[in-house]
């Protein structure tokens, strides 16, 4: 019987370890997977608009800019769009501007973590402006929080279906047989053995 014990825990405890470095390693994949899509979406949208704020810029001025800017922005609810004058742009976004290469960085507001994004706006080389889009990484948090609230809780039910056919399969063909053993090797020491 001990024996059983032992051995339907050992089973147990290995399974246990095993679905909770999964579930940790797929949350962390999902969380990862997610931002990246997040990131990867800033910059397809922001070299869109920054077309459209080029042109705007080459054709109307400063002004021009900061009305299709203010535009850009109401249309879309999710996604902050705000056109920066260069002088306005802080000194290390610029200097990664300046060079063509967008600029990402999280930003903490309490709670909230928002991914910002800067773009280049400029013509002949020089930069004139940038792009900035700012998102709340919420969304994605809550996402990643629900998988893996589902995925505890399948897991959870997956050890827990699994544990009790290991104990009951345990008992059964493992322990029956040994306890008939052991009743056996009892009963010849006593020399009571019966024949079957």
């Amino acid at each position: 019987m001990r024996l059983t014990l032992k051995l339907t825990l050992g089973i147990l405890v290995g399974l246990a370890l095993q679905l909770v470095v999964n579930v940790h390693l797929r949350v962390q994949r999902e969380s990862n997977l997610l931002e990246g899509d997040v990131r990867k979406d800033h910059l397809v949208l922001g070299r869109a608009l920054s077309i459209d704020l080029i042109e705007e810029w080459r054709d109307g001025g400063p002004d021009a800019l900061l009305v299709l800017a203010k535009k850009m922005n109401a249309e879309r609810a999710e996604l902050d769009v705000t056109a920066v004058m260069n002088s306005d742009v802080p000194a290390e976004v610029a200097r990664s501007l300046r060079g063509g290469v967008p600029h990402q960085s999280i930003r903490r507001i309490g709670d909230d973590e928002r991914l910002v994004t800067w773009m280049p706006l400029s013509m002949r080389g020089e930069l004139f402006a940038a792009l900035m889009l700012e998102e709340s990484l919420a969304p994605a948090r809550a996402y990643v929080r629900n998988t893996l609230v589902r995925t505890a809780i399948w897991a959870t039910l997956g050890f827990l279906i699994t544990a009790s056919l290991a104990w009951l399969l345990g008992f059964v063909i493992v322990g029956r047989p040994v306890r008939a053993l052991a009743e056996r090797r009892a009963a010849s020491g006593r020399g009571t053995c019966r024949r079957r």
